[in-house]
């Protein structure tokens, strides 16, 4: 079998879509997720708490091409689907934030992992991660009606000690080895 890159993959897939279907099962697969975060999910469930439904990482891969390719959606603009080149050798682990100034002005740092120069490093972005999670927080919470349901603050409480301790164990596994430095802008 030939190896392909993934921009080949892609532009295979835009040209011809009655294979998009049998290609789901590919994309779910821990050895083509280019994520490390989410191969790790699905390689290891138990490290993530996903023992009740360790294909989670997977279905979601799964769902973000499904709507990608979904030229009626009007989510699909919402996507943006990166192809990184080249082989991973980070030299660092930062962890960025922001202040609560530039949260509330709404702005924030752009970083890239990669400089012109050949330096590499693994960035963890806190402040724009836990922003997701708040909207995520919100979109959950005004979808539970019933008597009982967990109300917003307490649904992001948990949210975000979950993805913080997700984070935790991956950069853990990624940036072993690595100096680790931590970022905030004011």
């Amino acid at each position: 079998m030939t190896h392909r890159s993934v921009a080949e993959i892609i532009a295979v897939l835009r040209r011809r879509t009655n294979i998009r279907e049998e290609l789901t099962g590919v994309l779910a697969d821990p050895l083509n997720m280019g994520d490390v975060h989410f191969r790790l999910m699905t390689q290891h469930p138990k490290w993530f708490h996903l023992e009740k439904d360790p294909e989670l990482p997977g279905k979601a891969v799964v769902a973000f091409f499904k709507l990608l390719w979904d030229k009626t959606n009007p989510l699909r603009d919402k996507l943006k689907l990166d192809i990184l080149a080249g082989h991973t050798n980070p030299k660092a682990f930062i962890e960025v934030s922001v202040s609560e100034a530039c949260q509330t002005a709404g702005v924030a740092p752009m970083l890239t992992p990669r400089s012109s120069g050949g330096f590499s490093a693994l960035i963890s972005h806190l402040s724009a991660v836990a922003e997701r999670r708040r909207e995520l927080a919100d979109y959950f919470a005004s979808r539970r009606t019933h008597s009982g349901a967990v109300g917003k603050e307490e649904l992001l409480s948990a949210i975000q000690h979950d993805g913080l301790q997700a984070v935790e164990t991956t950069a853990n596994e990624m940036a072993k080895g690595l100096p680790v430095y931590v970022l905030t802008f004011v």
